[in-house]
């Protein structure tokens, strides 16, 4: 083999492998964590990596405005437990849907001002029934959709846009953000 034929296939294996390094990484250069190429693991993962992301952000204090008469201060969590379903299609793009059922809690408080609703203790408390749907494609889970019910006073499902600003759209959030960094290995 010739000089020139070894620099280009040194030079094809290095492009080679930076993109397969590409590959574990999210849109964004956030590395992916690899699992089993199990679609049921791989959605657990999701799973989890959304309930730590929910349980770590912190309270949100929301000045009045809108439908809400005063400042509040909320904290959403995701219950530990959940259902889910994963069923093999015949589509050659999502060859699984995924559904998860889980609770999207959210504890508050509400106050005069800024200052009460941060020093108060957190006293109401909502649980949303919520439903995410998911498929599985390239390798990964795609979030499709949100939808929840339950709340006080307890409301009909309803879709969970992406730009929600309550527990419900937090939980949304964190699912949606989760696929990104779970990947079958």
């Amino acid at each position: 083999m010739g000089g020139m034929q070894r620099v280009i296939l040194v030079l094809g294996a290095a492009a080679i492998a930076s993109e397969l390094a590409s590959c574990s990484k999210t849109e964004n250069g956030a590395p992916q964590a690899a699992v089993a190429s199990d679609p049921v693991a791989a959605l657990k993962a999701v799973m989890a990596k959304a309930k730590a992301s929910v349980d770590a952000e912190p309270d949100w204090t929301v000045p009045p405005g809108g439908f809400q008469t005063k400042w509040s201060r909320s904290k959403a969590t995701l219950a530990e437990t959940y259902a889910m379903d994963v069923q093999k299609t015949q589509s050659l793009v999502s060859p699984y849907v995924g559904s998860v059922e889980f609770s999207c809690n959210e504890r508050l408080n509400e106050a005069e001002s800024e200052g009460d609703a941060k020093s108060q203790p957190l006293t109401i408390e909502n649980s949303y029934a919520c439903r995410a749907a998911l498929a599985h494609q390239d390798g990964k889970w795609v979030f499709k959709e949100m939808k929840c019910a339950g709340g006080t006073p307890a409301a009909d499902w309803i879709f969970i846009p992406s730009g929600d600003g309550g527990a419900h759209g937090r939980c949304r959030r964190a699912i949606e953000s989760a696929t990104q960094l779970v990947r079958l290995g």
